[in-house]
């Protein structure tokens, strides 16, 4: 706070009280925010190309789909395997695939599904 105090009166005026909150954020903190306001990004324009209605839900179809559309699975595959995809990580039962399960799905913070290998 003295380094804030330019009247040197053991008070801070407004100017003051924000530089001491601006200086207060330590830069890695700042950083790391950002970082991770730049992943939530990423993750997100990722949910979106498998959310193709803009429900904010991935369904069994959507993510069929989807996969098909890049080519990652063949349209051979029983909708049952795509049902299956989804429950794996379908933390509230409701057969879809919303945000925060996708987001802990690509965190791998789940007790269902395998780690990547």
């Amino acid at each position: 706070m003295a380094l804030r105090d330019n009247r040197k009166r053991g008070s801070l005026d407004f100017q003051g009280f924000v530089g001491l909150n601006r200086d207060s954020v330590p830069e890695d903190e700042t950083e790391a925010s950002n970082k991770e306001a730049s992943r939530q990004k990423i993750l997100m324009e990722a949910f979106e190309i498998f959310d193709k209605d803009h429900d904010g839900l991935i369904s069994p179809k959507e993510l069929c789909r989807t996969l098909e559309d890049l080519g990652l699975m063949d349209n051979r595959q029983e909708d049952s395997e795509y049902v299956n995809m989804i429950k794996q990580n379908d933390f509230d039962g409701d057969g879809q695939i919303n945000f925060t399960d996708f987001e802990n799905m690509m965190n791998h913070k789940d007790g269902k599904s395998d780690k990547c290998t």
